[in-house]
């Protein structure tokens, strides 16, 4: 099948950003950090080691510059997995996936103007190939990057979309994700009512 069917995401995620977006194996936690790797940092590093070797075979492939990329971000590398997904956007500008990646690794980089260049073309980019699971990460993390620049009232109306497309979809995962962070909003809105509802919906 084609990657870019599969919605692909990965890599390690501080606190807040996305909240589980699918991939290959679906593997994110309620906060949106990817589950291990590897059992162990000899076998994550060799994992990297043979990542490596592949992209030197192939150098252009932006689907091994992509894997490369997640498990940079799964050691923390924020920096080289963000100019490895700026490789492959170079390769392919509409690749839906280390657009939001990218996104998410500008936020953790606290680089705040950064993330929306790349969220914002994600969303329409999934927008137009109907990738559901795509929309609502892209509009979860859209929400967190405009909580980062305090425009609370915009970012709970993009969390509040992507709520209504997991919920469209049953990504429950995602939904808690979601609603968690609103819940944030609102108490920083002392919206204290507001922010228990949405932790128990």
């Amino acid at each position: 099948a084609d990657h870019r069917a599969v919605f692909g995401v990965t890599g390690a995620e501080r606190k807040d950003v996305l909240g589980h977006v699918p991939r290959q194996g679906d593997v994110r936690d309620r906060e949106g950090r990817a589950e291990p790797l590897a059992p162990g940092e000899p076998a994550l590093e060799a994992i990297v080691g043979l990542a490596h070797l592949a992209v030197q075979l192939a150098p252009n492939d932006s689907q091994l510059l992509f894997d490369l990329a997640r498990l940079y971000d799964g050691k923390g590398n924020l920096d080289g997995a963000r100019d490895l997904l700026k490789r492959v956007l170079e390769l392919d500008p509409k690749y839906v996936a280390p657009l939001i990646q990218l996104g998410q690794v500008e936020i953790r980089r606290r680089s705040f103007d950064e993330p929306l260049k790349y969220l914002q073309p994600a969303f329409s980019e999934s927008v137009q190939t109907g990738n559901e699971a795509a929309k609502g990460a892209a509009l979860h993390a859209i929400g967190v990057a405009f909580k980062r620049l305090n425009k609370r009232a915009d970012a709970l109306a993009n969390y509040e979309q992507a709520l209504k497309i997991r919920r469209g979809i049953d990504d429950r995962r995602g939904v808690a994700a979601t609603l968690s962070e609103i819940g944030q909003v609102q108490m920083a809105l002392q919206q204290t009512d507001a922010a228990i509802a949405s932790y128990r919906r």
